[in-house]
């Protein structure tokens, strides 16, 4: 049976990383299949490194764990052996690694990043390159749930595989509110994105000189905009006021304030890097502790990002664009994938840093999870419609 979604993962690296505790994240795996079972979801968990399960997709086990080319023709093979619905990373970078991309806006001067670490390769038919021109049609939809990058924390992995097992699908109602930051210096702009996103920008605060100790009800909204300074294995972000850039967010000071099923689209450079806590006092990144207590999912950047003062452009669009997609009752991956064609298709032309915007943009999160219901249009609900389609209403589906 062809299975809707697929789980990558690399079993002996995990084993390596968490010894005795690995068959604890084994164990949440398991539940989490179980549960997607429930949901109608067949999905199928393939270790890349092992020989029996990639001769069923007639290629090659993966023997060297960062062997980017060797992952890309793995995850390859299974898609086009599956063809699965949702295709699910398990694991940070040094489980399943990134695709290490050059930068084309790479200026020594200006954007020192020489790569940007990208996911976007995994959901495009192209094989193995480093060339972001070869990945400007992304077909698959791919999402990636990570663990702490060199860091063999058990109870978190399980609690991550642990969310998206119990995940549900809200209404739209509940997602009205939002909270969002923004660097001053960039309100205007951000205020025409929540404008465009949720029809009003009122909620939006500015850093200065708002943020970083956000108390639990400014939060509880389940839609994060977030237009901030990032910086590399960095737990902050900042705002700006001239030459004063003050702490707008704080992934400490997150911690257990986030509702159940958050989502978040974060423009802020390296927004959704995933760095070694070790690197930064061992404090993990504002992505990562957004997913330790309870979001859904993680829509950001690896490295810089760009975006307008005023105006939209680059980052504003694929976050806009993502955030409206889960809005309209996407998967949390269907709306990664619609929003790289929404920015795609909305330039006759792309430039180095509209290029680098369309492959620096991750998500972190089961790619199968909807967080909200698809609103029905208003022929659904009426008795002419739902009389005439009632026999087919416990149709399977995996999509919205």
């Amino acid at each position: 049976m062809k299975p809707d979604k697929a789980i990558v993962t690399n079993r002996k690296a995990l084993q390596a990383k968490y010894g005795v505790h690995f068959i604890k994240i084994e164990k949440a795996l398991f539940k989490l299949i179980a549960a997607d079972q429930k949901r109608g979801l067949e999905t199928k968990l393939v270790e890349i490194d092992s020989a029996a399960h990639m001769a069923e997709v007639h290629g090659s086990q993966v023997n060297q764990a960062d062997d980017q080319k060797q992952v890309k023709a793995a995850v390859d093979a299974i898609y086009k052996t599956y063809k699965p619905d949702y295709i699910m990373l398990l694991g940070a970078p040094d489980i399943l690694p990134h695709q290490d991309l050059k930068n084309p806006a790479y200026d020594p001067d200006g954007d020192e990043d020489k790569w940007v670490p990208s996911d976007v390769p995994y959901a495009c038919e192209a094989a193995y390159s480093t060339d972001p021109t070869r990945f400007l049609g992304p077909t698959r939809v791919v999402g990636r749930l990570p663990d702490l990058l060199g860091k063999a924390d058990a109870a978190y992995f399980v609690f991550l595989l642990g969310t998206a097992a119990r995940h549900k699908t809200r209404n739209r109602s509940e997602f009205q509110k939002y909270f969002s930051v923004s660097a001053e210096v960039w309100k205007n702009s951000t205020a025409l994105s929540l404008t465009k996103i949720f029809g009003s920008d009122t909620a939006l605060a500015t850093s200065p000189p708002k943020g970083p100790a956000w108390t639990e009800a400014q939060v509880r909204p389940r839609l994060h905009f977030i237009n901030c300074h990032g910086a590399a294995g960095d737990p902050f972000f900042y705002g700006q006021r001239g030459s004063q850039y003050p702490k707008a967010h704080s992934a400490k000071q997150l911690k257990s304030k986030i509702s159940n099923g958050t989502v978040i689209a974060a423009e802020c450079c390296y927004g959704a890097e995933l760095y070694d806590p070790a690197d930064s006092t061992g404090q993990a990144g504002i992505c990562s502790t957004y997913l330790r207590d309870g979001a859904y999912g993680y829509f950001g950047s690896s490295t810089i990002a760009y975006g307008p003062s005023e105006g939209n452009g680059q980052a504003d669009l694929i976050c806009q664009y993502f955030l409206n997609e889960v809005l309209d009752g996407a998967s949390l991956g269907e709306a990664a994938l619609r929003a790289r064609h929404r920015f795609a298709q909305a330039y006759t032309h792309l430039d180095p840093t509209d290029l680098k915007t369309l492959i620096q943009f991750n998500l972190l999160g089961d790619p199968a999870v909807h967080a909200t219901a698809a609103v029905p249009h208003a022929l659904a609900r009426t008795k002419i419609f739902k009389k005439a389609f009632q026999p087919h209403q416990n149709a399977k589906t995996t999509r919205s």
